[in-house]
């Protein structure tokens, strides 16, 4: 039945199907992926939007789940260790998932609890350092990216105009505000912050012009000359992950 399946693979052009039409066929014949692995490869390869990341790994999971408990049926180990099977069961298609678009909650409830990925491997899916240069000087900063800032700045840098000394607003990135307080406050000895402003626009602003309307994001330091913007220059926004 595996030869005969993976010759006619090819000729369901599953590239033609929806997110969600791909979801669907998966969930209802996910006997099939116990016959022909490439069908998780299909799945981890689909195009969906970043919103379907979690939908994605879900199902994968819960295929992957009834897999090894059919396996398990069969063969009778007594050493079986269900989290370590279903590991290993999605382990070559892992990498091509985006963990990061993952929001914080569902990485901790669904992903690490599950045994999929360590929690210091959720810390760094997360983390990301933001580098902000103007002329030759820099201010850099790590936090926790709950928002996707850093998918929506992408990899290389921004750069911007500027306008004032003491902040630049970088008006491509707007985000919604959280509901639920920033933990971070400002603190003497802290000369720059990365915050959303009243509006959600992002922003590098010096202490002296944060106010109880910017949700403050991470703190920024310098990396050799104390940080100042020059008027009438370009701005550069960077944002990696670790």
């Amino acid at each position: 039945m595996k030869n005969e399946f993976n010759e006619i693979l090819p000729l369901l052009q599953f590239h033609h199907f929806g997110f969600d039409a791909l979801m669907e066929f998966a969930v209802k014949h996910d006997f099939l992926f116990a016959v022909s692995s490439d069908l998780y490869k299909i799945l981890a390869e689909c195009k969906r939007s970043n919103d379907q990341e979690q939908k994605l790994f879900k199902t994968m999971y819960e295929i992957a789940e009834k897999n090894v408990l059919k396996k398990q049926e069969n063969n009778s180990n007594e050493t079986f260790d269900e989290k370590d099977a279903i590991k290993e069961e999605l382990s070559e298609f892992l990498p091509k998932l985006r963990f990061y678009l993952m929001d914080k909650k569902f990485l901790k409830d669904s992903v690490v609890v599950k045994g999929i990925i360590s929690h210091y491997q959720a810390f760094e899916v997360i983390t990301v350092k933001v580098e902000i240069t103007n002329e030759k000087c820099t201010v850099n900063g790590i936090f926790e990216d709950n928002l996707n800032i850093s998918n929506a700045v992408g990899k290389n840098s921004v750069e911007i105009f500027s306008y004032k000394e003491l902040k630049q607003r970088f008006i491509r990135f707007k985000f919604p505000r959280p509901s639920i307080p920033s933990g971070l406050i400002k603190k003497n000895g802290i000369q720059w912050y990365l915050c959303l402003e009243w509006d959600g626009i992002l922003a590098a602003k010096h202490q002296s012009l944060i106010t109880e309307t910017d949700y403050l994001i991470a703190e920024l330091s310098y990396v050799y000359n104390n940080f100042r913007i020059t008027k009438n220059t370009n701005t550069y926004l960077k944002i990696t992950r670790f």
